[in-house]
This record gives C-alpha cells, structure tokens and sequence, in this order.
C-alpha cells in the first residue's frame, strides 16, 4: 500500500520491520532470521513479498491473519513457524518459498495448526482430515487433478479462491457446520453438476459458483445474501430455488 512512498522509506530506515497499530506493513529488507515482536496481530498483503535475503521466520501467538501474498517469491524462506492464533490466511501468502515446497514434498495436503493451508498437489478423491477447521484462501486453486472433495465438521467458511478453476471437481460434500461461502469459492468449476448447499448457509458470495456447470440449484431456507453474478455463465442452469428469506441478490 506505500511501496514507493518516501514515508515508507523513512520507516525503513528506523527498523525493517514497519509497524503501526499492531499491523506489520513491511519486511521485506529483513535478513536471515527474523522475529515478528508479540503485541503484532496481522501480517499485512505483501509485508515479505520477494524478499530474498530471509531465511527464517516465527511468528508470535498475537498474530491472527496473515494477508495475501504476505511471504510470496521469498525464494529462500525455509523455516516458518505459525502460531496457534492463526485463523486467516490470504490468497498466495506463502507461494514460490522453499517452505511451502519442502510441506507439499512431505504431504500434498499441507496443515498446520488446523488450517489447510494448501492442496494445490493434491490429485483424486480428496478427504480433507477431521480436526481441520479452518481453510486458506486459494488453498486448492486452479488444481485440476482433484475429482471430489469432502469437508469435515467445523469448518464454518470458504474463503475466496478455495476451489477456483478446480475444472475437474465433480463433486463436494460441505459440511453441516458450514454458514459463509466467500467471492469466487468455486469460481469456474465447470465439472461441477451439483452442490448440496448445507441448510446452516447463511451468505453466497459474489461470482462464487461463476460459470459452474450446475443444471439445478436448491438454495438452503437461511440464505439471505447472495452476491452478485453469484450463478454468473452457468449456461445450463435451467431450475434454482430461492429461500424466501432472501435480503439481498
């Protein structure tokens, strides 16, 4: 948000790690080992972006989000440690590291303190483990190899990106704890013929099932916010229900 910025150069200056209000803006002159002080509660989008001179990172139990493209392109980030607080993981946040590569080496499926984290290697019938309760944004994009997916209890979202562009995904079971899916969720799954949407689903993002390949729709009664173009380009949609609590289309 200041790259560029002389204001951001004097905050460089003074440390390279650049903080206000408990947010880490930027790290990216960091080098070798870096510790994020405790009292920081999010990482921003970008605070680490290609930079490669970083070896190795904790980050303190304050920390709760961890924004996209946070550590992306640290081509050698090897050593990450997250924190139980974790709960929010932005779209790409740990891409193109040596960190991320070595997880997906040791399991396609990659979770750390109960948030899957990614699942971009995964290939087949996937069945994402009992105890997971949490899921990053973008964990499966554009993963072509997956064929069904089923969700365990406790994970109550779907953020954004999660199974974007999964164009052969043909089936998912969600589960019943389940009460927000996110912008673009689903975003061009055109295998994807049918979704049983749990009755605890209160909000359907914007362009989430986009160009889908859903012929019919049964919207949950509790429903009451779907997003724009959330149906968008599924051409052979032919028959939705819509809940009568419906607020906002």
């Amino acid at each position: 948000a200041f790259e560029s910025t002389p204001w951001l150069d004097s905050q460089r200056a003074i440390s390279p790690l650049v903080s206000v209000n408990n947010l880490l803006l930027d790290g990216t002159l960091c080098e070798n080992e870096v510790i994020v002080p405790n009292g920081i509660t999010a990482i921003c989008g970008g605070a680490f972006v290609n930079s490669t001179a970083m070896t190795s990172i904790v980050i303190p139990n304050s920390v709760d989000t961890i924004g996209e493209y946070a550590f992306s392109g640290c081509e050698r980030l090897g050593t990450i440690e997250i924190p139980d607080s974790l709960r929010n993981i932005g779209m790409g946040a740990f891409e193109f590291t040596p960190w991320i590569k070595g997880e997906k080496a040791k399991n396609p499926m990659v979770i750390a303190n109960n948030i899957l984290i990614d699942g971009t290697a995964c290939t087949g019938d996937i069945s994402v483990p009992n105890g997971v309760s949490a899921i990053a944004e973008g964990a499966f994009y554009g993963c072509t190899y997956i064929d069904t997916v089923v969700l365990p209890t406790g994970i109550e979202k779907i953020p954004k990106w999660t199974f974007a562009n999964c164009s052969n995904l043909s089936s998912v079971i969600l589960p019943e704890t389940l009460n927000y899916i996110d912008d673009v969720a689903f975003y061009g799954c055109q295998g994807l013929k049918e979704i049983q949407i749990p009755d605890t689903v209160t909000h359907i993002g914007t362009e989430t099932f986009y160009s889908c390949g859903f012929v019919t729709v049964d919207l949950p009664h509790k429903i009451s916010h779907i997003g724009e173009g959330a149906f968008y380009a599924c051409t052979e949609l032919t028959s939705i229900t819509l809940p009568e609590k419906i607020e906002a289309i």
